[in-house]
């Protein structure tokens, strides 16, 4: 299985002793074909040894002011990529709760219209992950031990998002053969 993240290529550095960073790099200073060029070099040539692939999208792009409309696209761009690659099939886990969201009511709306759009447009495809490490009281924050830095869920969360996403796929895996 191949987890291909759908969001924006930035870099931060940690440029000064008072723990400040610096975006050093983002996909809006990347070549306008970046996103083929680094799936034809990262997930191409990875496919004869995987059958599957997780399209999972959104978390930086919101918070670097990407549009519904770019998100979209670029999640059916790389759809595309996986269907002419020859995956036996692809999912689309939905954007988690995170801190860019909680604290922006536009950020939180945009995350809740991608989400509706991907559950409409691909219902069968479509995985809700942000129920598995949302707060159970406040569903547009992560859980509390599943915070990590706030935007992406880490440690626990990622065994709990796997173990719901093995039981909702449909995966076939095949045991592993002696080398």
């Amino acid at each position: 299985v191949v987890n291909e993240l759908n969001s924006s290529v930035d870099v931060w550095e940690l440029n000064d002793p008072n723990g400040q960073i610096e975006c050093v790099q983002t996909l809006d200073m990347m070549p306008a074909d970046f996103s083929d060029t680094r799936w034809a070099a990262d997930i191409t040539t990875i496919k004869p040894r995987c059958k599957y692939v997780i399209i999972q999208g959104g978390i930086n792009d919101i918070n670097t002011g990407r549009t519904l409309a770019q998100m979209q696209e670029s999640v059916q761009s790389m759809i595309a990529k996986s269907i002419a690659d020859g995956f036996d099939d692809y999912v689309l886990p939905n954007i988690t709760p995170n801190s860019y969201c909680d604290g922006d009511s536009a950020k939180e709306t945009l995350r809740l219209q991608y989400n509706a759009w991907l559950l409409a447009t691909y219902p069968t495809k479509c995985k809700d992950i942000a129920s598995v490490v949302a707060d159970a009281t406040v569903a547009k924050k992560l859980r509390t031990e599943y915070y990590n830095d706030g935007i992406h869920y880490g440690g626990a969360a990622k065994f709990a998002v796997a173990t719901y996403l093995a039981s909702v796929c449909g995966f076939v895996f095949e045991s592993p053969t002696a080398y």
